[in-house]
């Protein structure tokens, strides 16, 4: 598994590319979060050794470290139009898989969801939050072309 290694002036967060929405989300709203690394592992004890390299015995210092803005991964606007921080309201259920992600929205119609910021890699997979009181899962991927299954309720304000 790949793991980035982040960092801002709150946070230090090394994450798997697989990794939670909850993790993504928390680095794409931190404004001046920064990737440092990106490193393959190919298994957790592999990575764990590494991370307490990377941190705590000072291996950070001695890499070549990336240095990519957070604002130049992630995406506030989709190619579908939506932005960060509109609102939507899903009209259709449906279930998909987005890589590791499998969801069944058939049961969530009628929810509301808030537009999360995407990634600039893969903008054809827009990330949303319910707004859904009690929700076990908070976090989504759905494919740009299930966009169709929900109406917007309200833009974003500019």
């Amino acid at each position: 598994m790949i793991y980035e290694f982040w960092e801002s002036d709150t946070i230090k967060i090394a994450r798997g590319i697989n990794g939670t929405p909850y993790e993504r989300h928390h680095i794409s709203t931190e404004p001046n979060a920064v990737l440092l690394y990106r490193k393959e592992f190919n298994t957790y004890e592999e990575f764990k050794v590494f991370y307490d390299d990377f941190y705590s015995r000072g291996l950070r210092d001695s890499l070549d470290l990336l240095l990519i803005p957070s604002k130049d991964i992630f995406l506030q606007e989709y190619p579908c139009g939506l932005k960060v921080g509109d609102f939507l309201v899903l009209k259709s259920g449906f279930k998909q898989t987005v890589e590791w992600c499998e969801a069944d929205f058939m049961r969530r119609v009628g929810w509301e969801f808030k537009v999360l910021s995407g990634e600039k890699e893969f903008p054809d997979v827009i990330w949303l939050e319910t707004l859904k009181e009690g929700s076990q899962q908070k976090h989504f991927a759905i494919l740009g072309d299930n966009i169709k299954r929900f109406e917007l309720m309200d833009r974003v304000k500019e």
